[in-house]
């Protein structure tokens, strides 16, 4: 099966990002894995190995808080429709 990489759905992945976001097992995950490397991070590790752990955490909470953001963007645009909903709810009053 030949995908076009070039062809990214950002919404999709935005959709996922959110969902992932509100999951407790993601939440747990990603606590776990930055305690694990937090430990391995200061248990004296080699220059190499260091710079590999950190960008190894990095990655990690630069993940975590792209999930987030997705997650409070989708939670603003349901507020944001709830709001409008409200408001024509109460111009037909």
């Amino acid at each position: 099966m030949d995908r076009d990489v070039t062809r990214v759905d950002n919404v999709k992945i935005e959709q996922w990002l959110a969902q992932t976001a509100q999951d407790l097992r993601f939440i747990e995950y990603v606590q776990h894995r930055d305690l694990h490397l937090l430990k391995t991070l200061g248990s004296g590790l080699s220059k190499e190995d260091m710079v590999i752990t950190t960008a190894k955490r990095f990655e990690l909470l630069a993940f975590f808080n792209s999930a987030m953001r997705a997650k409070n963007k989708l939670e603003k645009e349901k507020a944001a429709k709830l709001k409008k909903v409200e408001r024509i709810k109460n111009k037909k009053k």
